[in-house]
Formats: structure tokens, sequence, C-alpha cells
């Protein structure tokens, strides 16, 4: 991750942050942040939602913006120049490629591994 570039992962439902590894919606900040999109119309509460958006809880003073993107962070064994550990961003895909049923979410690719392990004869298209 990028230096003045934080990244935290958040429950899209709750607003409230996670742990390592923990699957999530990814919110950035950083100074260059855009504060929204040009917009002839004026709708604003889209912009506040994706761009001015705070935590639930924990720092609620910060600003984030939503990326839309699921994802996760977890620490390495890579070092940077300091020497010091560093943690990976690992990018899953869309939160609106989601599938939810029954209040659980179905991720894209969850439902493919699922069927193609169903019968040997469906991977072989």
């Amino acid at each position: 991750i990028l230096p003045g570039v934080r990244v935290i992962i958040v429950n899209p439902e709750t607003r409230g942050p996670l742990g390592d590894s923990h699957l999530g919606e990814i919110w950035v900040t950083s100074a260059h942040n855009s504060s929204g999109y040009y917009a002839i119309d004026g709708d604003e509460s889209l912009q506040a939602d994706h761009f001015n958006t705070r935590l639930s809880f924990g720092d609620v003073q910060t600003l984030w913006a939503r990326t839309g993107y699921l994802g996760f962070v977890r620490r390495t064994e890579l070092t940077d120049a300091s020497g010091d550990r560093h943690d990976a961003l690992y990018i899953v895909g869309a939160l609106d490629e989601t599938l939810e049923l029954r209040g659980l979410r179905y991720h894209p690719i969850d439902i493919e591994t699922s069927v193609s392990r169903s019968h040997r004869g469906i991977g072989d298209w």
C-alpha cells in the first residue's frame, strides 16, 4: 500500500471495521481522495455515501472513500525499504457482483466452484 494511503476493510452493512484476514468492503483515505463526481443534476446523496463516508465506530472522524470492491488485508513476510513488514491487500471481487440469499452473501467464484465440483462432466466444456 502506498505511503500516505490508508486502507481499511469494513463490513458494508454495519460500516464497522473488520480485523485482519476478514473479507469486507475496501475503504481508502488519503490526501488525494476526491470529494465527488461532477454532476449537473446535483444528486449529492450518492456522492456523500461513496466519497465522504465515516465508520460507525472506531475512527469516526476520518472521511473514507468507498471503493465498492471486496477484499481483505493480510500481514506478509515482505519488508519495505525501512525493513518493516507490511500488509498486502487482496481484492477478490466487486460488492455488487454478490448474490444475497437467505441473509448470506455468495460470491460468483464460490458458486462457479460449487457447480463445477458437483459433477466431473461440467468442467469439461
